[in-house]
């Protein structure tokens, strides 16, 4: 009796399991353009002060915002009180360079190994970056990686350009 009610459990338990992790995604799907690229790794537009609770209890550790921050914008405080490390690496959505991709670079860099969201006002810098991440330091596949781009958008003119200019300048 006893080992039936335990495997009953065990059962039940695993049962709840997926729709738990599906009732995730969904609640992170409320984030403007929410976009998950690998368990650890996601994507999104502007985040409002539940967006941040919402990521804090969902397991992220590191906010990276790529916005050019104003100084009374209270997003790094928020992040900090909900228990996350903030990185800020402004990213010019009007004339990005290599020495932000550096900069960006060398933050993904310092949040290996923790479940990290990338950000900007849009998801077009965050989803750009995080493609030239995954392929210069990742390693991954371009023609797979750039499907987390296009799922947000088309690159504009100036981004396909940095993107090209970036590829050519940091793969062998």
């Amino acid at each position: 009796m006893q080992a039936t009610r335990r495997a009953f459990g065990f059962t039940l338990i695993m049962l709840c399991v997926p729709a738990v992790s599906g009732y995730a995604d969904e609640a992170l799907e409320q984030i403007d353009n929410f976009h998950r690229v690998s368990p650890n790794l996601s994507t999104a537009g502007q985040l409002e002060a539940p967006d941040i609770e919402l990521l804090a209890s969902q397991g992220y550790q590191v906010i990276v915002d790529l916005r050019e921050l104003s100084e009374n914008d209270p997003e790094p405080q928020r992040v900090e009180q909900a228990g996350m490390t903030y990185l800020n690496v402004p990213v010019s959505s009007k004339n990005p360079d290599q020495a932000m991709l550096t900069d960006f670079l060398q933050a993904m860099k310092e949040s290996e190994g923790r479940k990290v969201l990338v950000h900007c006002r849009l998801n077009r810098r965050a989803s750009a970056m995080t493609y030239l991440y995954q392929v210069v330091a990742q390693g991954e596949n371009p023609d797979l990686a750039i499907q987390h781009v296009l799922a947000i958008g088309e690159p504009n003119e100036t981004w396909q350009a940095f993107i090209d200019a970036s590829l050519s300048n940091n793969i062998d």
